[in-house]
């Protein structure tokens, strides 16, 4: 098959690697098939426009386009420049995250683009997120991504021994913009107050939510490999910004009022329009730390039915009111074993979580389309140019501490 994948990676430097394993994983996992790989800065060639593409994936990083500034032009000028997908004859398959955030301007996109089937880990809300499209394309459920198996071998190598691990508890994370609405807000604050509640219990932690401190390429998971245990909870929002009216009033609010907190911004900008129920899925982060050999105190969540409390993991309360509970578990050497064998159980060694059964998937999405496709013999895995780009970004990387450097 000649497949064509649309992408937003114009520098690998700055990337996570969850999101090159999500970006990439068909040229991985199936490489027998013809790929071409488009950035959406490029051009459009007539070249490419000549080609009879027999699938087009719409990747994540590609839509992330919806989100650039100023919204009208940026989303006009993206859906006029890639017009030649609403006739293309190819399967059109699409694979969108964070859906809550410009989501009508999303649905449009696939909708006037023909998009055949649409992968979304917001599959709960697909019809409230997806009114144009779901009329004519199939909506998968589709995850965040996954952990690959040289991952598991790169931790393997980097984890040390649960009592050698220097860091009592690990987070990295970012700041969620004000328009993702409370939901949105609780990954800062779930380290914020996690830090504040555990002044005093001689923990040694290692949190923070700046940018400057985020690791790239194998440096994520050397880091985990020092933690015996790692924060988390759900990624997602609850306020749906459709066209990002509500990103532009908040914006505009707290250029004029920068010392405003959220109540204010909410009252101001979006009143009433708070979800009490989130859109929300899955963190990849999970997997990894899973991965690693961590112990994960997370917030309760769905976790999409993958992970229940006390089972896969500690379940703390946002507002900390039962650290002493989790505190009192933290200290059961025991108990933390079974855990982190359980979530590791759940997380890594069900077929169904990995990028392999994706992969499969979605070639079954491509041929029950096209029954006439000639489907060339399976290839091994191919990994050499997704561990290139991973270690690009780890080389450029100046967030590991110094501590390891000396190592």
């Amino acid at each position: 098959m000649k497949i064509l994948i649309l992408h937003g990676i114009d520098a690998v430097e700055g990337m996570r690697r969850t999101s090159l394993h999500h970006a990439f994983f068909l040229p991985r996992h199936a490489p027998e098939h013809d790929y071409w790989l488009h950035a959406a800065s490029s051009p459009v060639t007539d070249t490419l426009l000549r080609e009879d593409f027999d699938a087009i994936i719409i990747e994540t990083t590609f839509l992330c386009w919806r989100w650039g500034r100023p919204a009208e032009l940026y989303a006009e000028v993206v859906k006029r420049k890639y017009d030649f997908l609403r006739d293309s004859k190819a399967v059109k398959i699409a694979f969108p995250q964070d859906d809550f955030d410009h989501s009508g301007v999303l649905d449009a996109w696939l909708s006037d683009w023909n998009v055949d089937v649409v992968y979304t880990p917001c599959y709960v809300d697909r019809e409230t997120l997806y009114p144009r499209t779901s009329q004519q394309a199939e909506i998968r459920f589709g995850h965040t991504g996954f952990v690959e198996p040289e991952d598991l071998a790169i931790v393997a190598r980097f984890a040390l021994p649960w009592r050698e691990r220097r860091i009592d508890v690990g987070y990295r994370g970012k700041r969620q913009p004000i328009w993702f609405g409370r939901f949105g807000l609780l990954k800062a604050e779930f380290a914020d107050n996690f830090v504040a509640a555990a002044d005093g219990t001689g923990l040694m932690l290692d949190i923070s939510n700046e940018l400057k401190d985020t690791f790239y390429g194998d440096y994520w998971l050397r880091f985990l490999g020092q933690c015996r245990f790692v924060l988390g909870c759900e990624t997602g929002g609850s306020v749906l910004d459709r066209y990002g009216d509500i990103r532009e009033r908040c914006d505009a609010y707290i250029a004029k009022h920068p010392d405003a907190g959220f109540d204010e911004i909410e009252a101001a900008c979006f009143p009433g329009l708070d979800r009490a129920v989130p859109v929300k899925a899955i963190s990849p982060r999970l997997f990894e730390a899973a991965a690693a050999g961590c112990a994960q105190i997370l917030a309760p969540g769905d976790y999409s039915g993958i992970l229940e409390p006390w089972e896969h993991y500690l379940p703390l309360e946002p507002d900390m009111s039962n650290l002493g509970d989790i505190l009192d578990a933290m200290r059961d050497e025991g108990k933390m074993a079974a855990m982190i064998k359980a979530s590791r159980d759940a997380l890594l060694f069900d077929p169904r979580l990995t990028y392999g059964a994706y992969t499969t998937d979605v070639l079954e999405a491509v041929t029950s389309r096209r029954p006439g496709l000639r489907i060339p013999e399976p290839m091994e895995t191919v990994d050499a140019l997704l561990r290139l780009a991973l270690q690009t970004g780890e080389r450029w990387s100046a967030a590991w501490p110094r501590w390891w450097q000396s190592r």
